[in-house]
């Protein structure tokens, strides 16, 4: 894969910082947490989409199974916040 360019580069860490202040605010966790925890844009889409799943959920059920079904595209970000609640 080809390097960024500068612009590239700037465009990705914008859209990271969007990422991780909608995470705060929908989080109890800072931007800096989210940053340091989330520094690959593709896990801050993931971790906002579990976001989105658990609160948009009718029922506990109903999270579980949405989860459930997207596992592959949720393990990474789950691991993650599991480590840094748990260390």
């Amino acid at each position: 894969m080809a390097k960024k360019s500068s612009v590239g580069q700037a465009a990705s860490q914008v859209t990271r910082q969007e990422l991780a202040t909608q995470l705060a605010a929908a989080t109890r966790l800072s931007v800096a947490d989210i940053e340091d925890l989330f520094p690959r844009q593709a896990d801050q889409a993931a971790l906002l989409e579990l976001v989105n799943v658990v609160k948009s959920a009718a029922s506990e059920n109903a999270a579980k199974a949405a989860i459930t079904s997207r596992i592959d595209d949720f393990a990474r970000v789950l691991v993650k916040i599991v480590k840094h609640v748990v260390v």
